[in-house]
């Protein structure tokens, strides 16, 4: 005495249609994937495209700048050589400024006796007289 087990009825009749419909259901999916990925690669090399050309124009930039900086330094420091010397000009006029103070009050100083002076002769010759 056997018994047979009974299996459930399929949608198909025919074995290989099943498997064709899994095949083709397996070949429209990898085929949506395939696309999306494709989609996504294509997106991802713009956006690498996108920023080699963002570099390319940093670097010019950034090159610029240290062109600017360097060009600034070089004025800065002739500015600074400029300014040191008229310090020294300045200085060296402070000093003549002084020296012909001195000689002007040496002067005035000088004259005052001198007329000091001619002031009591003429007094004393006057007295003399």
């Amino acid at each position: 005495f056997f018994l047979m087990i009974r299996r459930p009825p399929r949608s198909t009749q025919s074995r290989s249609s099943a498997a064709s419909d899994v095949y083709k259901r397996q070949v429209y999916s990898l085929k949506r994937e395939l696309e999306s990925l494709t989609d996504e690669r294509d997106k991802l090399q713009s956006e690498v495209f996108t920023l080699s050309d963002m570099n390319t124009q940093l670097s010019r930039e950034i090159h610029q700048l240290i062109k600017e900086r360097d060009s600034f330094k070089v004025r800065t420091e002739k500015n600074q050589e400029e300014l040191a010397r008229k310090k020294i000009e300045i200085e060296h006029a402070i000093k003549r400024l002084e020296q012909v103070s001195v000689v002007q009050q040496a002067g005035q100083s000088s004259s005052s006796y001198t007329k000091t002076v001619k002031k009591t002769s003429t007094k004393s010759n006057k007295e003399n007289m």
